[in-house]
């Protein structure tokens, strides 16, 4: 590809056209735009977001619409065996496994997680696995099928298993193994809530998890039942009174309530008399630190 020159091509079996006119256009042009604009001089190597030029691609722009021959398939994960299947198992690695386990619970799924790893045909599972197991699911009618149709909407695969008995480690009758319920969460908002964190994690349960998560206005917490939540989240933000030791929110973890606190939150809490002590990082700590600090607290068994 060189820089504004113009020349005809022919399109040749095995050409990518991607086009712009689609609701992922903007990425496409930020992807393959060969010379960036800028107004922040504090920007460098912009040359590194271009495709063409990172992985050394031969691409073309064109000023027409190309109609492609045919489209690249859209490959869905194979579904697991239903036959006499006892159950799934869903190794735990990352997004899509948050969002097929809330789709689940959304539809009413039980789902259990191995707190403890175990192996079957010579298959490693690791702690924090989730199991589905058919017998526990009585209610939900055609249950593989809608097992199936959640993992490849939510595009991961699962392992059919025909036993609850593990050949090594936790069985699916250990207490190690335990339900997980549908957990209702709640956030704080408000004047004195950063509108950008506020936001950020509103769009994470809301576009990316598909989970509901009841917004609670700051000045309002002092008369809020927390008995009704079992998860709280305080974005960054000024809380003056929320953290107050005579408060009802610290009687709620103590009694189970979890309680996320993120940002500058984390600082106000550890000032608070719950107990807890702010460590002082010493100079490999602040390099290694990420720009955002959370803090998870909860009562553990």
């Amino acid at each position: 590809m060189v820089l504004g020159l113009e020349e005809n091509i022919t399109l040749e079996k095995g050409d990518l056209i991607v086009h712009t006119a689609q609701p992922s256009g903007t990425m496409a042009k930020v992807l393959f735009e060969p010379l960036s604009k800028l107004n922040d001089s504090a920007t460098y190597d912009i040359t590194a977001w271009a495709i063409p030029y990172a992985y050394g691609v031969q691409a073309y722009a064109v000023k027409e619409k190309l109609a492609a021959v045919t489209t690249l398939p859209v490959s869905l994960p194979a579904p697991a065996p239903v036959n006499n299947a006892y159950g799934y198992i869903k190794s735990w690695t990352g997004l899509p496994d948050v969002q097929f386990l809330a789709a689940c619970i959304k539809k009413g799924i039980k789902v259990r997680l191995s707190e403890k790893p175990f192996e079957i045909k010579d298959k490693r599972y690791e702690a924090g696995s989730l199991i589905l197991i058919k017998t526990s699911n009585g209610s939900i009618a055609n249950f593989d099928e809608t097992v199936l149709a959640v993992a490849r909407e939510r595009g991961v695969t699962l392992d059919a298993v025909q036993s609850g008995f593990m050949d090594k480690g936790t069985d699916f009758g250990s207490p190690d193994v335990k339900m997980i319920s549908m957990p209702r969460v709640a956030m704080l908002t408000g004047e004195t809530v950063s509108s950008l964190g506020a936001g950020e994690i509103w769009h994470f349960f809301d576009q990316q998890l598909n989970y509901p998560v009841t917004l609670i206005n700051a000045s309002e917490a002092g008369r809020v039942d927390w008995k009704r939540y079992n998860v709280l989240i305080v974005p960054d933000g000024n809380y003056r009174t929320l953290f107050a030791k005579e408060g009802g929110l610290k009687s709620w973890v103590e009694q189970g309530g979890k309680l996320i606190v993120m940002e500058n939150a984390v600082s106000q809490l550890a000032a608070a008399d719950w107990g807890l002590t702010a460590r002082k990082a010493d100079d490999d700590d602040r390099e290694a630190a990420p720009a955002m600090a959370t803090l998870l607290i909860g009562h553990t068994d």
